[in-house]
């Protein structure tokens, strides 16, 4: 069987994150997953929580059931879509970061955050990334900016490496 590339793993999800953007405004995070078999699917997990504290507990419990969903559905590889905050990393030093966390704030009040889509993709031996620009003009409806540069990441974060565990 000959899989798309990777990297078209990504963009297919970023056409699928703009559909829904530009329906509802947001996105609740997007799975495109694929099994063994090459079959894929879509899968939608919203992130509820009361706080930022809270939405970091409830973000490692998704972590964990995704894997989890991954074991059951045989998921090989997937791509993925999710909002978020981001500052340049020269900006914020990580032990500042980590005080900011923890007295519950989070990058939504930074003064010089961007809010973007991420988008990541993962196959075992591989990792992609890219961004999207949220953007809010003062008048007219929200929209994402193109998708930018499909990159390796220099270091794994987050929820990255989901099928090889």
């Amino acid at each position: 069987m000959t899989r798309i590339p990777l990297d078209a793993l990504i963009r297919r999800v970023s056409r699928i994150a703009e559909q829904r953007f530009n329906r509802e405004g947001e996105i609740d995070p997007i799975w495109l997953v694929e099994t063994v078999s090459g079959e894929q699917q879509i899968i939608v997990s919203p992130v509820m929580a009361p706080s930022a504290l809270a939405t970091s507990d409830y973000k490692d419990k998704l972590a964990a059931k995704m894997r989890e969903t991954f074991a059951d559905l045989d998921v090989v590889r997937y791509a993925r879509a999710a909002e978020c905050w981001t500052v340049d990393a020269e900006m914020i030093e990580e032990q500042f970061a980590q005080h900011y966390a923890a007295l519950g704030y989070t990058l939504a009040n930074h003064p010089s955050r961007r809010e973007v889509v991420l988008f990541e993709a993962e196959d075992g031996t591989e990792v992609l990334t890219a961004f999207r620009d949220i953007v809010r003009p003062a008048h007219g409806k929200p929209y994402l900016g193109k998708l930018g540069a499909i990159e390796r990441p220099r270091g794994l974060y987050g929820m990255a490496r989901l099928t090889a565990e």
